[in-house]
C-alpha cells in the first residue's frame, strides 16, 4: 500500500529475511508495487499467509491468493488481516456470541482466541478479522451492558501506518483527501470525508453520530 514505487530488490531481500522460507520463494514484479510471490513450500505459505499483516517499511503489504484464474489487474487489495484487540469489557459479557458480535462489527470474523476450554477471560477480547482497509478503522464503539453505556476501545496489532485525517491504512495524512471546512456558524471546523462514508470513533475528529451495540450481560 505505497504512496511511491519501491525498490523491488529491497523489497525482496527484505521480505526474505523476515519470512525466513525453509525453501526457495520466488518474486515476479507484475505492475507498480505489485509482485506474484510463490513458494516452494506449501508449510512456508501458510505461515506467511498466518503470520499477516506484514509491511515494508511501515507501508502495509496486502496478499490476496492468486490461482491464475483471472488477469493481475482484476485481483482488488482491499482486504487484509488483523488480530483486533478489544478491552475494557464487562467480565460477564466475554462470552462467544458477544465476541462474534464485536469482531463483525469491524470486519469478517476468522477466528476468537480462547483457550482449550473455550475461555478467553483476560484483559482484552482477541479476535483476528478481515478488515477493508479503505475504509476507516474503527477506534472503538459504545456498549450498551444492560442499559449502562460503556465504551470499548480497540487496538489493531501490528498496525504500522493509519491516516489521521480519515482513519484509512491505504495512504498517510499527506495524501489524504479528506477536507476540512470552516463552520459558518463559527462552531468547530466540520470534516468532510471524500475517502470513505463510514464515521470514524477518534479523538481527532468530533464525531457526533455514535455507532451502538446492545448487549445483555451473560446474568441479565
Amino acid at each position: 500500500m505505497a504512496e511511491k514505487i519501491i525498490n523491488k530488490e529491497a523489497f525482496k531481500s527484505t521480505m526474505a529475511k523476515l519470512w525466513r522460507c525453509t525453501s526457495w520463494i520466488q518474486f515476479s514484479e507484475v505492475g507498480p508495487n505489485k509482485f506474484l510471490i510463490k513458494f516452494n513450500s506449501d508449510q512456508d505459505m501458510q505461515r506467511v499467509v498466518e503470520g499477516r499483516p506484514w509491511a515494508f517499511y511501515r507501508w502495509l503489504l496486502c496478499l490476496q491468493a492468486y490461482d491464475g484464474s483471472k488477469s493481475i489487474n482484476e485481483i482488488v487489495f482491499n482486504k487484509e488481516e488483523f488480530w483486533l484487540q478489544v478491552y475494557d469489557i464487562p467480565l460477564s459479557c466475554m462470552t462467544q456470541e458477544t465476541r462474534v458480535q464485536l469482531g463483525s462489527y469491524v470486519g469478517r470474523v476468522l477466528k476468537v482466541h480462547a483457550d482449550d476450554r473455550g475461555i478467553s477471560w483476560g484483559k482484552f477480547l482477541r479476535i483476528r478479522v478481515e478488515v477493508d482497509i479503505t475504509k476507516a478503522l474503527l477506534r472503538g464503539t459504545f456498549l450498551n451492558v444492560e442499559g449502562k453505556m460503556c465504551w470499548v476501545p480497540f487496538k489493531y496489532e501490528r498496525l504500522q501506518s493509519i491516516c489521521f485525517k480519515c482513519g484509512t491504512i491505504k495512504h498517510n495524512h499527506l495524501a489524504c483527501l479528506t477536507e476540512v471546512r470552516e463552520d459558518p456558524q463559527g462552531g468547530n471546523p466540520a470534516i468532510t470525508d471524500v475517502c470513505q462514508e463510514r464515521n470514524l470513533a477518534s479523538d481527532r475528529l468530533d464525531c457526533k453520530t455514535v455507532d451502538k451495540i446492545d448487549i445483555q450481560g451473560a446474568g441479565g
